[in-house]
Formats: structure tokens, C-alpha cells, sequence
């Protein structure tokens, strides 16, 4: 049985990642498992525990992006592969800090701007419907 907050959404996403705080560029890397409160950050680079971090989500046909800033709360060295030979050796997690929480459009928009669309959210039905899907031609 789970003991978390709030529900959790597989899905794989590229990603920019930047320390929040300091100037050394940004890096690549994917984030998964999303909920309203935290994500994975799955990237070849080392994070210190602790360190808040800066994730740029964009969608590559369309001129959406959405930022989150973060703090890693835990590691996992896992060797992951993606793509055409794409290597992550980490696993973060993180807490979101800005905004604190997501809200149901904000973790909408994401998963409609993923890889791996989420056919069925349970608050559909729920929050009015984005009158725009990234991407699409209306």
C-alpha cells in the first residue's frame, strides 16, 4: 500500500535541467513518474543531495514550455537507456518548491506535452478541457 499524497503518472519526458542558484548551464534529461507535488529527473550528470534544481519541460512543435523549480530529496544509481543509446546513470527525486504544488491543468498541460500520452486522468471530467492540445492544428 502507497503512503503518498498524491497520485503518481508514468510517463518519459525530455527535459532541461539547470542548478537554480548558479550559472553552469543547462543539461539534458528526462523526467517520469509525475505527481502534483514531485517528479523523478532521470540525467547523466551528478546532483548533490539537496541542491535545488530548475526543470524545463518544452514541447518541440509548439511554443509551450513549462518550469519547475525543485529540491532533490533522494538518489538511485540506475543505468537506464533511451532512445537512440541515450545513457542516464541517476535517478532523482524531487520535491517541488515553485510552485509548492502543482494544480490539475498545470499536470494536464505536461502529460499532454509527453511522449507517452495519458489516455485516461481521472479529473477529466472534472477541470475544463485545454481548448488547445500542443501541437495539434485547429
Amino acid at each position: 500500500m502507497s503512503h503518498r499524497k498524491h497520485e503518481r503518472f508514468e510517463l518519459i519526458q525530455r527535459a532541461t535541467w539547470s542548478y537554480f542558484a548558479a550559472g553552469f548551464g543547462t543539461q539534458s534529461g528526462y523526467i517520469s513518474n509525475i505527481s502534483l507535488s514531485g517528479c523523478l529527473l532521470k540525467t547523466f550528470e551528478v546532483i548533490e543531495h539537496r541542491r535545488w534544481v530548475r526543470i524545463i519541460i518544452d514541447h518541440a512543435h509548439s511554443n509551450l514550455a513549462f518550469t519547475i523549480v525543485g529540491l532533490i530529496t533522494r538518489r538511485e544509481n540506475v543505468i537506464e537507456v533511451f532512445g537512440n543509446y541515450e545513457t542516464t546513470l541517476y535517478r532523482y527525486g524531487i520535491k517541488f518548491t515553485r510552485p509548492e504544488q502543482l494544480n490539475y491543468q498545470d499536470l494536464d498541460m505536461i502529460l499532454a506535452l509527453s511522449t507517452k500520452k495519458a489516455e485516461l486522468l481521472p479529473w477529466r471530467s472534472k477541470v475544463p478541457q485545454i481548448a488547445c492540445i500542443p501541437g495539434s492544428s485547429a
